[in-house]
């Protein structure tokens, strides 16, 4: 449960990082 946690944690991160990225 932890570790997928912290992956959901990690995708939402990159999505808002491409999101930027994108704009």
């Amino acid at each position: 449960m932890y570790y997928f946690r912290i992956i959901f944690r990690l995708d939402i991160n990159f999505s808002c990082f491409k999101f930027k990225s994108v704009r």
